[in-house]
């Protein structure tokens, strides 16, 4: 059974953050991030995540 890469509570994130301030987590290991969010990516330890 593989797991998915968005819920791995194992996996490292990073987060992202568009124009509209809205967050979201993404696997570390994406290369291809959407276009409507900046390429500032944050560490989820800035939002109280281990």
């Amino acid at each position: 059974m593989s797991t998915n890469p968005f819920e791995d509570p194992e996996g490292t994130y990073l987060v992202l953050v568009n124009d509209e301030g809205q967050h979201s987590l993404w696997p570390a290991f994406v290369r291809r991030i959407p276009r409507d969010h900046p390429r500032q990516p944050r560490h989820t330890a800035d939002f109280g995540v281990p």
